[in-house]
């Protein structure tokens, strides 16, 4: 599959660089939804999330610090989203057309919220994969977490995206998806080294 050429080449220069990868969480046979997300990468390091929108829009998110579902959001100075010119770029094993990385600094570069998905920053790459409560965490109250029970656990393949206030902007001023703003998910995969 020329494909794992594209995933190889979005991950050069990171510490998964030389490693063998595998798929940790795949949506289409897990489900989108955010209590299958992170039973299936949370601990497990270094990632490297892949989605693909309905019209056709190939983007990655790197996260070097992994998931854990510690409701808050983290520093990285080495995280980067990127995207490919088309899913045909893609398929064929190119390199990502364009790379975002984050601001200097590197603050609020990963938002690790159990209640959502992968999140990049406040708003360039928000994946949420269910509905989180109104505060944007699945903690709620004092010594509690919230219960995110089926109806906020499932069924959301929306995401959003706009570059500039925490990941570099594209010099074309462009966003990850073709479609603008605000996308469908067609495929969500997320990338580690056992």
């Amino acid at each position: 599959d020329a494909s794992v050429a594209a995933v190889l080449a979005a991950v050069r220069g990171t510490v998964l660089e030389g490693r063998v990868l595998e798929v940790a969480y795949d949506a289409e046979t897990r489900g989108y939804n955010a209590r299958a997300f992170h039973a299936d990468v949370d601990g497990r390091g270094p990632c490297l999330v892949i989605g693909k929108t309905t019209k056709g829009s190939r983007f990655a998110g790197f996260n070097p610090l992994g998931f854990y579902s510690v409701e808050d959001y983290r520093e990285s100075g080495n995280a980067f989203l990127c995207k490919w010119r088309s899913d045909a770029a893609f398929r064929r094993g190119d390199a990502p057309s364009d790379v975002a990385n984050v601001l200097p600094g590197g603050n609020a570069a990963i938002f690790d919220f159990g209640a959502q998905g992968p999140c990049f920053g406040v708003d360039a790459l928000r994946v949420p994969l269910g509905f989180a409560p109104p505060n944007g965490s699945s903690y709620a109250g004092v010594g509690g977490s919230f219960d995110l029970g089926e109806a906020n656990a499932t069924g959301s393949r929306e995401c959003k995206s706009r570059l500039g206030t925490h990941y570099e902007s594209f010099e074309d001023g462009s966003g990850l998806f073709k479609e603008g703003a605000g996308a469908t998910l067609a495929e969500l995969r997320v990338y580690y080294a056992p």
